[in-house]
């Protein structure tokens, strides 16, 4: 804003034209806002999810067929800075199957991952392929997958309103005007490749995860603008630990921490799921979980809750963040809400001896 007002001080417009034009960015700062951090997520990080459990896929390729069941479909809605016109929409979804239901070794699966940021229309689709290989035995298990695909981005500034589209004959914005400003590519497309491992120890009370991953192993180059931008790896590293503190509790702390460029993200917290006596609706156990999202040399992000239900063959999820960055006063304090099912096949049943809700 700053450079902005120091070149209409240059300009010959008069003092009343000055002070509407800075008084229309001071209106629209908010979207100025939301412009940087679309422009940061697209340079910087990718996208995250709050329910990560609930889009395995998204976070490790390892993941693919890693579960107790036969064939899994799982899906993802994130709604982000709702105070906006245009908020962020983002949404997954994901099949996965063992080869067999005899053989647990060899599993496959397909990925697509759509993201639309703000009034700038940065959007994205990204279509993955995922093989995932499985050694050991059910006690204690070692993954490792690859997910191999394509990816497509496209931008639409029509939507926009620059400086030099003022028309001091009619006294407003004129979006018929030239922008002045350089045109971008209106789309652009590229392979990519992500790689990941994890291990997985279960016991009769207790399992524990831990794996980490590799995204854009490619490295593909992108820019809208014909610059070289090379896409950095993302890196992951998650884990998490279900335990059965009696035969109806089940605490499961998490962490998930991703860095890539110069941005890194760090989830922890936990989940408490309560097993229910039979009912008539399904529902074999309830959950809740508080988790924290931040980073290093950064404030913390947000405050998430999640509460959600584990059925014989369903996993359904809602969360919200709680924006507590110094973003708040622009957007209200609003956050962001996410809604996950996830869907089971195959040999799951639900057992009371066994680890309650271990799929979270």
């Amino acid at each position: 804003m700053i450079c902005v007002y120091s070149l209409l001080l240059r300009t010959n417009y008069t003092i009343k034209f000055e002070l509407l034009v800075v008084k229309f960015y001071a209106k629209h700062l908010l979207l100025v806002l939301t412009l940087v951090c679309s422009y940061a997520i697209t340079k910087a990080q990718d996208v995250h999810f709050t329910q990560f459990n609930a889009a395995p896929l998204t976070i490790n390729p390892s993941n693919t067929g890693n579960y107790d069941g036969f064939w899994r479909l799982s899906s993802n809605y994130r709604n982000q800075w709702r105070v906006l016109n245009i908020p962020f929409h983002t949404f997954s979804l994901a099949f996965d199957k063992k080869v067999s239901p005899k053989s647990k070794n060899f599993a496959y699966g397909l990925m697509i991952l759509t993201d639309q940021s703000g009034e700038a229309n940065i959007n994205f689709k990204k279509i993955f392929g995922s093989i995932g290989i499985h050694l050991g035995s059910e006690k204690s298990r070692f993954s490792i997958g690859i997910q191999p695909g394509f990816i497509i981005k496209t931008i639409d500034l029509n939507g926009l309103t620059f400086p030099a589209q003022y028309d001091p004959t009619i006294g407003v914005f004129n979006g018929d005007l030239a922008t002045n400003e350089p045109q971008p590519k209106e789309s652009l497309a590229y392979p990519d490749v992500n790689l990941g491992v994890s291990w997985k120890k279960t016991t009769e009370r207790s399992i524990f995860n831990i794996g980490f991953a590799l995204y854009h192993l490619l490295t593909p180059q992108e820019s809208f603008w014909g610059n070289d931008y090379t896409i950095p790896l993302r890196k992951v590293i998650h884990t998490s630990f279900n335990f059965n503190i009696n035969d109806k509790v089940s605490l499961i702390p998490k962490l998930l921490f991703m860095e890539q460029n110069k941005a890194s993200e760090l989830v922890v917290g936990s989940y408490l799921a309560h097993a229910v006596p039979k009912n008539q609706q399904g529902i074999n156990s309830l959950f809740f979980g508080v988790m924290t999202r931040t980073g290093f040399n950064r404030t913390t992000d947000a405050i998430m809750a999640a509460m959600g239900a584990n059925l014989d063959r369903w996993d359904i999820g809602l969360s919200y963040d709680f924006n507590i960055s110094p973003l708040q006063e622009s957007t209200n304090k609003r956050g962001a809400y996410e809604i996950s099912a996830v869907f089971w096949s195959g040999e799951t049943k639900y057992k009371r001896k066994t680890v309650i809700c271990e799929r979270l």
